[in-house]
């Protein structure tokens, strides 16, 4: 933040409000009024670029930007009454409001402010919607509270209150009669549970009935996205009731695939050591030992073949495990494979073996290697490649 100041000090004149000190950088020659700001320490969603009047928006200097209205007439953008609401500022978010109608980013800004004020105004003058996924983001309790008063909607608050990790919330909407199957477009109460990483809250949905083996609209799978949190009591539970470990969700994506891509050895071999499919071929046509070799995760791949994974399987574009170790340049784990059974000589769909995908690009270690385990160039390696390839290894 200091470096940005220092680069464009104008812009902690702005943040400090300061007026003596932004009189003389607007009335320099220099000063060009309508500068695009591209970058800065801004919100994301402002990434295109900003002005001179949305920074004043934005730290609500109200001083800063009563001078670009009145010296230069400042354009108030959409921009600028969005960022007002982030600015707090009354004053200014009063005079944008006299050109521009607020919109769902003035909410989501008033929301991550914590001024209930705002929410509520917005809320009852424009009837823009209180975001509770938002609200729970931004851990605005408040504003969650304010929805359910206002709409007294307990089905969609007890889908998304487990997000807050508050147990009596869960427990205060669940003595009012809720329907604990409700969900909406996005999610269930599992989800957000789920979410959450709470066991506690897992737990509580599940004894009341909720279905573990349910997809939300995201595609996601409840066995699936407890794997991406890395809880493994959650995954336990969701085992122990019943969670299919052998499904995907709809993307594809299965829990011990999942489980690699986190490197997390214990919950693969968890998952392994509830029936999870070690030899399973991915939709992206790779399998488990493939992806964990790409991960560069010799203990799972250790894991995976001390139970039997197939280390002969090529994935759709005709590479095997031992290919692909070599092309790491890994003699530990190239060696480890060929221990257990990988076929050196094997030829992939273009006629190559592993000796002629990697002759030309990788170490003589590795060359040299292969070739005292009998490693021997396939059918189509010719003549001229054969005493080029002579040099190579001298």
């Amino acid at each position: 933040m200091e470096k940005y100041f220092q680069e464009f000090p104008i812009m902690k004149v702005i943040m400090n409000d300061d007026k003596l000190e932004f009189i003389p950088f607007i009335e320099s020659e220099d000063f060009i009024e309508d500068l695009i700001i591209f970058y800065g320490p801004y919100p994301i969603h402002y990434d295109d670029y900003l002005t001179y009047l949305d920074i004043c928006c934005f730290y609500g200097s109200v001083h800063c930007f009563k001078l670009l209205r009145t010296k230069f007439n400042s354009q108030i953008r959409t921009e600028s009454l969005e960022l007002a609401f982030l600015g707090g500022n009354p004053e200014i978010i009063s005079e944008c409001l006299k050109v521009i109608r607020p919109n769902r980013h003035c909410m989501v800004n008033a929301i991550k402010s914590h001024n209930i004020d705002f929410v509520t105004y917005l809320r009852n003058e424009f009837e823009i919607e209180i975001g509770l996924s938002t609200c729970a983001y931004y851990k605005n309790l408040r504003a969650f509270l304010v929805y359910l008063d206002l709409t007294n909607d307990i089905n969609t608050c007890f889908i998304y209150s487990p997000l807050f990790q508050i147990q009596s919330l869960c427990e205060y909407l669940l003595s009012q009669g809720v329907d604990f199957r409700s969900k909406d477009e996005a999610r269930s109460a599992l989800f957000s549970a789920l979410r959450s990483n709470r066991l506690e809250f897992v737990n509580l949905l599940i004894s009341l009935g909720a279905d573990i083996k349910a997809q939300n609209n995201y595609d996601q799978t409840p066995l699936v996205s407890a794997v991406e949190s890395n809880n493994i009591k959650i995954i336990e539970l969701l085992i122990s009731h019943g969670a299919e470990i052998n499904v995907a969700n709809k993307w594809g994506i299965y829990p011990i695939q999942k489980a690699i891509a986190r490197q997390n050895k214990e919950i693969v071999e968890l998952l392994i050591s509830h029936g999870a499919d070690i030899n399973v071929k991915f939709r992206n046509g790779s399998y488990p030992i493939h992806d964990a070799l790409c991960e560069k995760n010799i203990d799972i791949v250790k894991l995976l073949i001390s139970h039997g994974a197939d280390v002969n399987l090529e994935n759709e574009r005709g590479v095997a495990p031992l290919l692909i170790a070599a092309r790491k340049d890994d003699k530990e784990v190239v060696e480890l494979l060929i221990s257990h059974g990988a076929d050196i000589n094997k030829q992939n769909i273009h006629g190559n073996t592993v000796l002629d995908e990697i002759f030309y690009w990788k170490s003589n270690k590795i060359k040299h290697f292969l070739i005292s385990k009998g490693a021997i160039h396939g059918a189509k390696w010719t003549e001229h490649n054969r005493s080029q390839g002579k040099c190579l290894l001298t």
